[in-house]
């Protein structure tokens, strides 16, 4: 059988072409890091890495869920510290003003610092975050609570419909979590409630009468218990929310781990890979130059 030169070159050029392209891409799994670029050149591991991408872009979006939950929740809990610490004082006031040691002078003083701590206590009910009202349920961007100062008495009102209604978000498959209370729930309505209390309690020692001050701290009592509860149950949320993230980053380095396994490539082994396709790349010129290079003249010599 006859091979002709023409023959020879074409399927030179054609080995050469094969040669270079597992060259290329032996270089380009180095250059990139990765087993492959195409999902055609491993479907298997190209559909687990699709399927990873979706699970981590989940956890992702968890995560800052819990973020915005965690800030509420933190915000939540900042205020019902300062309630805690009104309430006590208005508690402190209410004791004193019941006694015979204050006389009625005494008790309108009081009446006026108990009407300041309500103003402090309605101010912490309009609490806004990210242009929210923080206690304003449903209606987040209406102001739930108002205080009126012109009175001798201070006095509140409270929006209408009442502030009421949480919002969940959701931390994981099938997990959620209330981000924060309504404002009804901690402050209460128009008679009834932490803000009624202090309301009550200041009206009450306007008025000078120690059983009427008397009859107010109950309220008080009530309302600071009350607020004592939100606090250790906002905690409880702010420790779950944390052990969620915590969870949640775990199993995003999971994630990272298996889709690394699946697509980045032993550093090592593809340098090797790379260096031995160059030097057989390059023998295979040399060698073919040589052959190529000899005619019948050549032989004849």
């Amino acid at each position: 059988m006859r091979i002709t030169d023409n023959q020879v070159a074409s399927h030179t050029l054609e080995s050469f072409s094969t040669a270079r392209g597992r060259m290329d891409a032996a270089q380009l799994r180095v250059t990139t890091g990765h087993r492959f670029d195409k999902a055609s050149e491993d479907p298997v591991a190209a559909g687990s890495l699709i399927k990873l991408a979706s699970q981590s872009r989940a956890v992702t979006q968890y995560q800052r869920n819990i973020g915005a939950a965690t800030s509420r929740l933190n915000l939540e809990q900042g205020s019902l510290d300062q309630l805690t610490d009104l309430l006590t004082r208005a508690k402190e006031l209410g004791v004193a003003g019941g006694t015979d040691t204050v006389n009625d002078a005494g008790r309108k003083a009081m009446a006026a610092e108990v009407g300041q701590l309500l103003a402090q206590a309605v101010q912490i009910a309009n609490t806004k975050s990210g242009g929210e009202y923080i206690y304003g349920g449903d209606r987040s961007t209406t102001v739930p609570y108002s205080i009126d100062t012109s009175g001798p008495v201070v006095q509140f009102s409270v929006a209408a419909p009442a502030p009421s209604g949480t919002r969940s978000v959701e931390i994981g498959a099938s997990q959620t979590v209330t981000a924060g209370s309504d404002g009804t729930r901690i402050f209460g309505t128009s008679s009834s409630g932490m803000l009624a209390a202090l309301q009550s309690l200041a009206a009450a020692l306007e008025s000078g009468g120690r059983g009427q001050v008397a009859a107010a701290l109950p309220g008080i009592d009530q309302a600071l218990s009350g607020a004592q509860a939100m606090t250790a149950e906002t905690g409880a949320r702010i420790n779950a929310l944390d052990v969620a993230s915590n969870n949640l980053q775990a199993l995003a380095t999971q994630y990272a781990a298996s889709a690394s396994d699946l697509q980045d490539v032993n550093m090592e082994e593809a340098l090797s890979d790379l260096v031995n396709r160059q030097t057989a790349y390059q023998a295979a010129l040399a060698a073919t130059s040589r052959i190529l290079n000899t005619s019948l003249t050549d032989y004849l010599r």
